[in-house]
């Protein structure tokens, strides 16, 4: 099992606790551009259609972010079946969403209710590691202490705790092992958030509330992305997930687009973005959110299946 399946595993069993739910963490966009309507807006308020406006909408957008006309976005980012967030187009967030049987659903809105308030804290938690600058970052923390606290016995937070911090050893001792000489580990700043990570989890005393901040505080190193001439990509061999916030890639080689928080949602499964609740996520951060339909045999950005995504335009891919 990697890394961030472990991690993805402990979100999913702490998401629900309540009730018929356990939640905390076992382990680990509103631009209104519709390209495929024939008299909808298009780039800058200029009616459009299909073909014309996805070349127009894409070269507009490439050229306002600093991409050459030539990036393939969808290769750039490495995508695959999950929907991505790039956020200011350095950083990708791959939220993690659980199925909601639809009668429980039903039955318990407020448990539903719960859910999607869970999945919008470790989101924004998520945003901030990112960008310390976001305002209201103090309040999502103390909401994830709040409901962990609640929902969480000192047997679970105890249990969930050792597993991680067992986790994380011995991922650092196999660094140790493998990375020549091991005092490399301790003095890079690339493994500087690793090194944080061990530090507190290892001063960490046994009481309830001391385990679930460190939970909560714990640092992760996102898996760094790199494209290569070919137009492939290529991965850094370490990262680290942890429990409180969604897997998130770095793209080192990608130009900035940092001026404000800007958000391009790349959706490559048009189904599940259907049905997860990306906005709440970035709900009242002042956010520029496009969403980017990623057109490929498995994922046909048409008309009838784009239809109320707020779609600014596609990508091949």
């Amino acid at each position: 099992m990697n890394r961030d399946s472990r991690f993805t595993i402990i979100l999913a069993v702490i998401l629900f606790l309540c009730t018929f739910f356990t939640i905390l963490v076992y382990f680990y966009p509103p631009i209104n551009l519709n390209p495929f309507s024939n008299n909808g807006s298009g780039v800058n308020g200029t009616a459009t259609h299909v073909n014309s406006a996805n070349s127009l909408a894409e070269a507009a957008f490439l050229g306002r972010y600093g991409f050459s006309t030539g990036t393939n976005l969808a290769g750039f980012y490495n995508l695959t079946n999950n929907n991505e967030m790039i956020i200011n187009c350095k950083y990708g967030i791959v939220p993690q969403f659980y199925t909601i049987p639809p009668l429980l659903a039903m039955e318990n809105a407020s448990m539903f209710s719960l859910y999607n308030m869970i999945v919008s804290n470790v989101g924004k938690y998520t945003l901030c590691s990112l960008y310390n600058n976001i305002s209201g970052c103090v309040a999502v923390k103390d909401s994830l202490y709040t409901l962990t606290d609640k929902y969480l016995n000192y047997s679970l937070a105890a249990s969930v705790f050792n597993q991680t911090k067992t986790y994380i050893d011995g991922y650092y001792a196999s660094l140790l092992s493998e990375i020549n000489p091991p005092s490399s580990v301790n003095s890079s700043s690339i493994f500087a958030p690793f090194i944080y990570d061990v530090n507190l989890l290892n001063s960490t005393n046994s009481s309830e509330s001391s385990m679930i901040n460190a939970l909560i505080n714990l640092k992760q190193m996102p898996l760094e992305v790199l494209e290569t001439l070919n137009g492939s990509a290529i991965t850094f061999p370490f990262s680290l997930s942890v429990p409180f916030e969604f897997p998130v890639y770095s793209y080192p080689l990608a130009p900035a687009c940092n001026s404000t928080l800007n958000i391009f949602n790349m959706i490559s499964n048009i189904s599940d973005f259907k049905t997860q609740t990306y906005s709440g996520i970035y709900n009242n951060m002042a956010a520029n959110v496009q969403n980017i339909c990623v057109n490929n045999s498995n994922n046909m950005c048409t008309m009838a299946n784009t239809n109320n995504l707020n779609v600014s335009f596609y990508v091949q891919g």
